[in-house]
């Protein structure tokens, strides 16, 4: 096995994280992996005790379906 797919968290503030790097090898993408990885991402900013979480992506489809909302980009 390699590696399959990373993600990061990239500090704002003490309050507010953005998910950054999210990447999936090209032959595992549509399996799933993207989703554990924005899963994982948001378990590790609720433990270090970040309120706000955002992403910037062009794929906005598989962060609404796990749960993010569509903001004005100067949100944050």
């Amino acid at each position: 096995g390699g590696v399959i797919g990373c993600v990061a968290l990239d500090e704002y503030s003490p309050s507010v994280a953005e998910i950054i790097s999210l990447a999936v090898e090209q032959d595992a993408q549509g399996l799933g992996y993207g989703r554990k990885l924005i899963d994982a991402a948001i378990k590790l900013a609720k433990a270090r005790g970040y309120s706000d979480l955002f992403a910037v992506s062009y794929s906005d489809e598989l962060f609404l379906a796990a749960g993010f909302e569509r903001v004005p980009l100067d949100t944050y």
